[in-house]
């Protein structure tokens, strides 16, 4: 399922500035939409996680990217932010735990 609010493309009106997208059929113009602030931070939370699992041996790496996948999987409604700031916070906290200890360890 896809909602107008959660594609990656929208259509601008041609007045707006044509040099920030690509003319499509019927004179309108296609613009790629920004990611918001929020959706940044969980990325660069996410590719943080990555880049710290490549520090790690094979099994613990496989084991910290397993487990990011999983959490970042989970469904969230957009719209509930207060919760989405709270799992950045706790995914944050996660991390610096995670690199000041010496075993890789994870609760179901």
């Amino acid at each position: 399922k896809t909602h107008a609010s959660s594609t990656l493309w929208t259509v601008i009106d041609q007045s707006e500035d044509l040099e920030r997208g690509i003319e499509a059929e019927g004179g309108q113009v296609v613009a790629m939409r920004q990611h918001s602030e929020m959706q940044l931070q969980v990325l660069r939370l996410y590719r943080d996680i990555l880049r710290f699992a490549r520090t790690k041996a094979d099994e613990e790496r496989t084991q910290i990217a397993r487990h990011a996948r999983e959490k970042f999987s989970a469904p969230i409604l957009r719209t509930n932010v207060t919760r989405i700031e709270y799992l950045l916070g706790y995914g944050r906290r996660q991390l610096d735990m995670l690199k000041q200890s010496t075993k890789v360890q994870f609760r179901r």
